[in-house]
């Protein structure tokens, strides 16, 4: 990710890449900011709120966005030989930025030249677009679940288990044939030979696959067979 980028014509930056670099958590950085608004004169000049999105839970979260006179005063916080460098790399950012920026405001261009530019860059902003979309949902296709989405799914079929057994009363020692058959169901749905190989896309319809699940005659005959058998043991 690049230290600064360009927004509204002018090279900025954000107090999340702030935190990230500088290897400082975000709600200080914010803390820092919010100090300054209430005294530096035009603060709103020099930041502005914005908002991210969280890339694991999707949430949006407050961030602020800085030009270089907004970063350079928070940085003058910021002490140490690695945040010296720091520094050096924001500042020559900014300045390739704003050298850029000249160059483009004294380059002159015909408005025919505008036009075929302004065209060229949208054909290639609508390609990038959509590689872009592309490569997102190839790799939300390969993604595998996450730790919490597997346990979820361990828990959701043990009550699926437990239900089921208390709905046709048989005892707690009859579900090995019923969970057997639950968790082959779930991964002949999900394409998968093992419960670690599922993808978090098909996350939501084996959770409401596993709620109208219901097992088979063969599974049920089987978990009938071991309930007699328990009980002719109890009766013996």
């Amino acid at each position: 990710m690049e230290l600064v980028k360009l927004e509204n014509n002018q090279p900025v930056t954000s107090s999340l890449r702030v935190a990230e670099v500088f290897d400082k958590q975000h709600k200080h950085v914010l803390e820092a900011i919010d100090d300054l608004v209430g005294v530096v004169e035009n603060s709103a000049d020099l930041f502005m709120e914005d908002t991210y999105t969280h890339p694991q839970n999707k949430q949006k979260y407050r961030q602020i966005i800085m030009n270089k006179k907004g970063w350079t005063l928070i940085a003058m916080g910021f002490t140490g030989k690695k945040a010296t460098q720091f520094k050096l790399d924001y500042i020559n950012a900014f300045e390739k930025m704003e050298e850029q920026i000249s160059k483009n405001k004294t380059k002159e261009l015909s408005y025919r030249e505008q036009g075929l530019l302004a065209l060229a860059a949208n054909e290639e902003t609508n390609q990038r677009v959509d590689q872009i979309e592309t490569d997102v949902k190839e790799l939300k296709d390969l993604k595998k679940l996450e730790p919490g989405m597997y346990n979820f799914i361990g828990k959701a079929v043990s009550n699926k288990i437990n239900v089921t057994l208390e709905d046709l009363a048989l005892n707690k020692k009859t579900q090995k044939p019923l969970r057997s058959e639950l968790n082959r169901n779930i991964n002949e749905l999900a394409g998968v030979k093992t419960r670690t190989q599922i993808k978090e896309k098909d996350f939501n319809k084996i959770i409401d696959f596993i709620e109208r699940w219901q097992p088979s005659t063969i599974t049920l005959d089987k978990a009938r067979a071991i309930q007699l058998e328990l009980d002719e043991v109890e009766g013996a």
